[in-house]
């Protein structure tokens, strides 16, 4: 009750905002640590260890709002769980793996493919892009067809897609300096649309 906006929310839903404030606060970012690292000069066992673990957990925050995102859709409709629910939710998390690892060798076969460097960088761009115009249509067709909406996690797909990529192939140098060289582009992109959305009266 001391949070103004949830003042006049029902017990689920504070429940639901609670579960997903949680899980926000819970996240680290990586590109922090490695300037503190470079920044230090750092190096040994333990700065690796540092950074595994702070990748590792920032992956784990994905997978975990991804279920925590649809516990609170689900608090927040007022809807039971049920079974059903649960091999939903199951489904959707093995649908996004599924997924990724798709985008992986999709990736895989772009890089592969001897063509001018820009264009690669259009296709990866694309490929991304595609990963959230599937999500949005496959929400849109399931609520249609079934009157529940499936939400695949497109950042967990694109992490996983990245992972196999830049593990399991030769082609990791090249995708690191693509994304370096596209990716002022794409922080233009991002930073002014969700500038534009900041509700300054909030």
């Amino acid at each position: 009750d001391y949070i103004g906006f949830m003042k006049e929310m029902n017990p689920a839903t504070k429940i639901a905002v609670a579960i997903l404030m949680a899980t926000i606060f819970v996240a680290r970012s990586p590109a922090s640590a490695i300037a503190v690292i470079n920044e230090l000069r750092a190096k040994g066992p333990f700065v690796q260890m540092a950074m595994g673990v702070t990748v590792v957990k920032d992956f784990l925050v994905i997978l975990l709002f991804a279920i925590c995102f649809t516990v609170s859709q689900t608090l927040v409709s007022g809807e039971p769980f049920t079974l059903s629910f649960i091999a939903i939710l199951l489904g959707e998390l093995v649908a996004s793996f599924v997924l990724g690892w798709v985008v992986g060798k999709l990736l895989w076969m772009i890089l592969s493919i001897r063509m001018h460097q820009n264009l690669k960088a259009g296709c990866i761009l694309g490929l991304g892009y595609s990963v959230y115009l599937l999500n949005h249509f496959v929400e849109h067709y399931s609520y249609d067809q079934f009157g529940y909406k499936i939400h695949l996690e497109p950042l967990l797909i694109c992490i996983i897609g990245s992972f196999i990529l830049t593990n399991y192939s030769k082609y990791r140098a090249e995708f690191i300096t693509i994304l370096e060289e596209v990716g002022p582009l794409v922080y233009i992109c991002f930073f002014t649309l969700t500038g534009a959305a900041v509700s300054l009266d909030v």
